[in-house]
């Protein structure tokens, strides 16, 4: 029974080092090898990183507001985010013409891009 099982480690061995001919990696290697990939996981994780921003509706002192996640796969334009903005807070009462201008949390600064928004 031992031999039967020492047969098997040699087939398993030779076949791993079947992939190396002349001690080349394969192109299946290759492909998926970390050594190969341009671009790291880290520098990935930080372009797709979205923005946590809370949002208030102005003059309700008893709303605690929402965090929204806004990353540019979600939302690509700035009226995009006033539409789901809409679709979110609004109810028939307190938003009857929903989102239409987003100011800082001072009030002061009117916002009109994504970009301007902060985390």
């Amino acid at each position: 029974m031992e031999e039967h099982f020492d047969e098997r480690d040699k087939v398993q061995r030779n076949s791993r080092s079947a992939g190396r001919a002349n001690g080349l990696l394969s192109p299946t290697h290759s492909a998926h090898c970390s050594l190969y990939r341009t671009r790291t996981l880290k520098a990935l994780s930080s372009e797709k990183k979205a923005k946590k921003v809370r949002f208030y509706r102005n003059g309700d002192k008893y709303f605690n507001g929402i965090v929204y996640a806004i990353s540019s796969d979600r939302i690509r334009t700035f009226d995009a985010l006033l539409a789901d903005l809409t679709r979110t807070l609004s109810d028939n009462v307190n938003l009857p013409q929903g989102v239409r201008i987003i100011y800082t949390i001072d009030g002061t600064k009117k916002i009109t891009s994504i970009d301007q928004l902060v985390e």
